[in-house]
């Protein structure tokens, strides 16, 4: 999701990339979509769009819905989270690259610095504030994620992809056990935290200040 995001957001803030503007709002589309909806859509094109492109290009790949083997519903579920999510991280990052100042990029490129060197020695390091808040949000939506995995695959095929907040809400709700739903949903609560401590702490000794 973050990888995906920093690339779409430096292609992006170049100014030599015709159409900026429709493609930000492109990208950023599937984010203001509910995730039932994108899951129920996504179903379909995995269910019956794939299976027939893959007939007809003797694909073995995409000739078998992926929802139907464990391994494959996983990367599905993955990739629609993915795409969902990606424009908002996207946002942030570019927010954070238009803060650069531009004299700190000119005094790189009359250094004699390449594109890829600026990024990485001047770019990257002071766009790490939006790093750490990417990071945080990919973690916590990873963490959270429930409307598109409940769309998409509702857990299977036989449970392969419940996710953690998926089983509380089966234990809770579906099969009614609500002290054990609480008590899972507390242990979730506290291992997030301390997860999210930790990644805050990882990112934020590698910020610099401007």
């Amino acid at each position: 999701m973050n990888i995906l995001g920093l690339v779409f957001a430096v292609l992006l803030t170049n100014k030599f990339v015709k159409f900026r503007n429709l493609s930000r709002t492109m990208i950023i589309l599937p984010y203001m979509v509910s995730g039932l909806v994108l899951g129920f859509i996504w179903q379909f094109i995995f269910n019956k769009v794939f299976p027939q492109i893959g007939t007809a290009m003797n694909s073995d790949l995409l000739e078998t819905s992926w929802l139907a083997t464990p391994k494959m519903a996983f990367y599905a579920l993955v990739m629609v989270s993915v795409w969902q999510m990606a424009g908002y991280v996207m946002f942030i990052y570019i927010a954070a690259l238009l803060n650069i100042p531009s004299e700190l990029v000119e005094s790189a490129q009359l250094d004699g610095a390449g594109g890829f060197q600026i990024f990485r020695k001047v770019k990257f390091p002071l766009i790490m504030p939006a790093v750490t808040i990417g990071l945080f949000y990919a973690a916590n939506t990873a963490f959270k994620v429930f409307d598109v995995n409940f769309a998409l695959t509702n857990g299977g095929p036989a449970n392969s992809t419940v996710s953690v907040a998926m089983d509380i809400y089966n234990e809770a709700f579906a099969r009614s056990n609500h002290g054990l739903g609480c008590a899972k949903s507390t242990i979730f609560f506290l291992v997030v935290a301390a997860l999210t401590f930790v990644q805050l702490k990882f990112t934020q000794s590698r910020e610099v200040q401007m």
